[in-house]
């Protein structure tokens, strides 16, 4: 097996026992797969809230510290990638904590239970907020029209042609308009989408 391959979550329980073995190979292999999936994620879950540099120092702390949990891992409980995307959340969840969010006293990843009944909602709030940034950043680059057609459109959900009457425009100048607007907020979607 290659170091980059995809590894099903057989593969993934065995690397895991030789890791805890003392074959750090097994770990290399699961290094080089969980980390496109921790970028992916955080790109996902928190937008454009982190810069490169910050999401690859993230990569490196997170997987640092889940190679001295892995004795923690439990293969009757749960497959090895539910495990490892919840060991991220919770870590991205402490990260934001640390680094910006509000910190609550005596959190720690280290002290984070592996048994992951975490709350929905504090996901959840944490996400709203990354989408509410990008969407005040969407909004100031827009011009006054060009505001009000997205929020008719993107965030009411309603028809073109509704907007297009009520702004009282040609329906060809809105149709042009909407597909420039749709152009110029294609800056903002994430990577890989």
């Amino acid at each position: 097996m290659k170091a980059h391959e995809y590894t099903s979550n057989e593969e993934d329980k065995i690397l895991v026992q030789e890791y805890l073995l003392g074959k750090p190979r097994g770990f290399y292999k699961l290094f080089h797969k969980y980390r496109k999936i921790f970028l992916y994620n955080v790109q996902k879950w928190y937008g454009g809230a982190y810069d490169e540099e910050t999401k690859q120092d993230m990569m490196i702390e997170f997987l640092g510290r889940i190679s001295k949990k892995m004795h923690l891992y439990d293969p009757e409980k749960s497959q090895v990638s539910t495990w490892m995307t919840n060991a991220m959340r919770n870590f991205m969840i402490e990260f934001w904590r640390r680094k910006g969010g509000k910190k609550v006293k005596g959190l720690s990843f280290d002290e984070v239970d592996f048994d992951f009944r975490i709350e929905e909602t504090v996901h959840k709030k944490i996400e709203m907020k990354a989408h509410r940034r990008i969407i005040k950043e969407m909004l100031a680059s827009l011009g006054h029209e060009d505001t009000k057609m997205f929020n008719e459109v993107f965030i009411k959900g309603r028809k073109q042609s509704e907007v297009c009457r009520e702004m009282g425009m040609k329906r060809s100048t809105f149709g042009y308009r909407f597909q420039r607007l749709k152009r110029r907020l294609e800056k903002f979607k994430p990577e890989g989408f």
